[in-house]
């Protein structure tokens, strides 16, 4: 009987000196996913194929494309797991509203900038106004080329800069047209300088 006892007093203690379970580490939020698709149209709101689940949160801005055209840029409204809402932003555009399975890319300064993706917004005469500013890294004196599809335009020179655009005066001579409104735009590196 007292063995008995010892025994349950014993089990009784090293079941309280249990080393407790480690607390499981917090999970990080997933990378931001930067490309999706349009799913739906309504009006002026947009559902995104990007959601929660690839690190969409309210606030972010998306820009949509319509054959490789700047269609406009959306602010995320509402987010679930795997799609999101979002309102149209700024002025309309030539490309018109986007549709269904439309392209669309996330704005941000590091995708935007680097991969090219400003557009011209205006032009008249030696002046543009383009879609990237203080936010993307832009600063007086950067200079950008206009292309539409393989061809590249004049190259701009950036005189004054805003937050989400800049302006710029047309530079060269060398080429066989002049920034128009939806045009792509590439900064001026060593290697986009480099003969072809």
């Amino acid at each position: 009987m007292l063995r008995l006892l010892t025994l349950i007093i014993l089990v009784g203690v090293s079941a309280g000196c249990r080393p407790k379970p480690r607390p499981r580490p917090m999970q990080r939020p997933p990378p931001p996913s930067t490309e999706g698709v349009v799913l739906e149209v309504k009006g002026e709101v947009i559902e995104i194929s990007l959601g929660s689940r690839d690190g969409v949160r309210a606030g972010d801005r998306f820009y949509t494309y319509r054959e490789d055209h700047f269609a406009g840029e959306y602010e995320v409204t509402r987010v679930q797991p795997g799609r999101s809402l979002a309102k149209h932003v700024g002025r309309p555009v030539a490309a018109g509203p986007p549709q269904r399975n439309d392209p669309m890319r996330r704005k941000d300064s590091t995708n935007l900038f680097l991969s090219g993706d400003g557009v011209v917004l205006s032009s008249d005469n030696a002046d543009v106004v383009i879609s990237l500013g203080s936010e993307q890294g832009v600063r007086p004196g950067d200079r950008f080329h206009a292309y539409r599809g393989s061809r590249r335009g004049y190259g701009i020179e950036i005189t004054a800069v805003h937050r989400n655009t800049s302006r710029g005066t047309i530079r060269g001579i060398d080429v066989v047209f002049k920034p128009a409104r939806n045009d792509r735009l590439i900064k001026e590196t060593p290697s986009t300088l480099a003969p072809k």
